[in-house]
């Protein structure tokens, strides 16, 4: 197998013929299609480490200081865990001010409904 890779595509054997024979809109199919504009796609962040944080990022649900990316936001370990014990546990909450508590680090634990929202609203995926 080693020695057949070896082989120069202008040696005349089959070792090319699948690329030479291919159109070469062919070949741009299977791509992926190129972007145009860049801004209609929808953000994904890869998994892996999270990128350099500076230290002075707020999380995206109340404020606070950010820990990092959790469940595809930037935000704080408290707003992390939160969502996490909410997800698993199944949690429905109910909102005593009328759903719409203006979410910070105090309201964060009086209304537990508002804060679930804000976290989906954040973007924060069950994974």
């Amino acid at each position: 197998l080693r020695e057949e890779a070896r082989i120069p595509y202008s040696a005349g054997g089959t070792a090319g013929v699948g690329l030479e024979a291919a159109e070469p809109t062919a070949l741009l199919t299977r791509a992926e299609p190129p972007s145009e504009h860049p801004e209609l796609r929808p953000q994904k962040r890869k998994k892996g480490p999270a990128p350099k944080m500076l230290g002075n990022e707020l999380c995206s649900v109340c404020g606070d200081k950010a820990s990092g990316f959790h469940y595809n936001v930037l935000s704080c370990e408290g707003c992390k865990g939160f969502f996490r014990r909410s997800v698993i546990k199944g949690a429905r909450y109910v909102c005593h001010g009328g759903g719409h508590c203006p979410m910070d680090t105090y309201m964060r634990r009086k209304c537990q409904e508002c804060r679930l929202r804000k976290c989906r609203q954040a973007g924060m995926r069950e994974e």
